[in-house]
């Protein structure tokens, strides 16, 4: 709907007419009701004392396809990037849609509802799918280590009885200055004797 507004910005009580340049697209009730008739799009213009405004409106059709784009396809685990999916008609045209997101395997990367990727661990080639009443899309993500940023021993000193042993806990931080368990930890010590 909409109002007549007189000088001042207050509400005046102008009959408002209401009319759509394209019927064949959108209708117009005398309230301000749009009613889409075909995918395409209208102007609707509301007129009032001599002066009028017109608004753009788009008709689309019942969603037929999603498309998943990936700013980033390659990300370091610890990393983030994001997906976004865009929902088309049968001629192609802009559904505005709102996903549901998925990862085939969250152990390599999990998905938030906003569409921020998380990797998690390497793998090549891992699809995130992005679904709406049954239609998906997809876009694949290959995460891949990140560099080691330190590694610390817990405890730091230790002193044990001969012929007894002492279990040593490796620390692993990567370059985003998170804790990663997935690295490979070689052990050596400066004196074997």
């Amino acid at each position: 709907s909409g109002s007549a507004l007189g000088t001042g910005g207050t509400a005046v009580t102008t009959p408002i007419t209401w009319r759509s340049l394209a019927p064949t697209s959108a209708t117009v009730s005398g309230s301000g009701t749009v009613t889409g008739v075909i995918p395409g799009s209208a102007m609707v213009v509301a007129s009032a004392g001599g002066k009028a405004d017109t608004v753009e409106v788009q008709v689309y059709g019942a969603l037929q396809a999603i498309t998943v784009s990936i700013d980033r396809p390659v990300i370091k685990s610890s990393d983030t990037t994001r997906v976004r999916a865009t929902g088309r008609d049968l001629g192609g045209r802009i559904v505005p849609i709102t996903p549901e997101w998925s990862v085939s395997d969250p152990t390599v990367a999990i998905v938030a509802p906003n569409g921020l990727v998380l990797g998690l661990r390497y793998n090549a080639n891992t699809p995130i799918f992005a679904s709406v009443n049954g239609i998906t899309g997809f876009a694949t993500v290959a995460v891949i280590p990140s560099e080691v940023k330190s590694v610390a021993i817990r405890p730091d000193t230790a002193t044990i009885s001969l012929g007894t042993t002492f279990l040593l806990r490796p620390t692993v931080i990567d370059e985003f200055d998170v804790e990663v368990t997935d690295r490979t930890v070689v052990w050596t010590s400066t004196n074997t004797d």
